[in-house]
């Protein structure tokens, strides 16, 4: 997939979406971000999992971790954009929703993307 691709996709669901995907993990006591929630919400790669990839056991991996354990899903997504994927996940992760559209615009512009002017 190309990184532009992979860009517009997260942007538009993100935005679209407006929270956060989390949910109480097992073994971790507070909420966290996760892939999919049980209401169907999605983190910025979880957006990219299709829901025959999907599997319970994706949750509490980073995207490295998500990479070597599913490596179709990595070939899939290109391996040569693990740090596109790293840095979105961790504006999903790390900043409030209202926060989302500012910081997905630096990072296009640090990382020589097209802002889609649909959200500009």
């Amino acid at each position: 997939m190309k990184a532009q691709t992979i860009f517009y996709r997260v942007v538009r669901h993100l935005l679209t979406q407006g929270e956060k995907s989390t949910k109480v993990l097992h073994g971790y006591g507070n909420e966290q971000c996760v892939y999919k929630n049980p209401d169907g919400l999605k983190c910025a790669v979880g957006c990219l999992i299709t829901d025959k990839e999907y599997t319970p056991e994706m949750e509490g991996k980073t995207v490295d971790g998500l990479f070597a354990s599913y490596p179709n899903l990595a070939e899939r997504l290109g391996k040569e954009n693990f740090h596109l994927l790293n840095g979105l996940q961790l504006i999903h992760d790390h900043r409030y929703p209202k926060s989302w559209k500012r910081s997905l615009q630096n990072y296009a512009v640090l990382n020589n993307l097209k802002f889609p002017r649909r959200f500009a």
